[in-house]
């Protein structure tokens, strides 16, 4: 789980990189959209935005994950099944 968190983060962390660079060329054509007015540019900033604190969440499973004994699923969710049976 630790391997999985750590790979996970860095390959975040690596298209937030190459979002911003996209977002970086947008922002030199300077195109705007022709109904709003806005730049184009403005949209897509949530995408790196959003690589980026997935990239911290995952990396942050995998300091879990390192410094304790259980397996945790993200920071606050520990891995495991219920005890209980259900009939289906």
């Amino acid at each position: 789980m630790v391997l999985i968190s750590f790979v996970t983060s860095a390959i975040m962390f690596f298209l937030c990189y190459y979002a911003y660079e996209y977002i970086m060329t947008l922002y030199s054509r300077g195109r705007i959209l022709p109904a709003l007015s806005i730049p184009v540019w403005t949209i897509y900033l949530w995408v790196p935005l959003g690589f980026a604190i997935t990239g911290i969440q995952y990396f942050l499973t995998g300091i879990k994950n390192l410094t304790s004994k259980d397996v945790y699923l993200s920071t606050g969710v520990v891995d495991g099944y219920a005890d209980t049976e259900s009939e289906v």
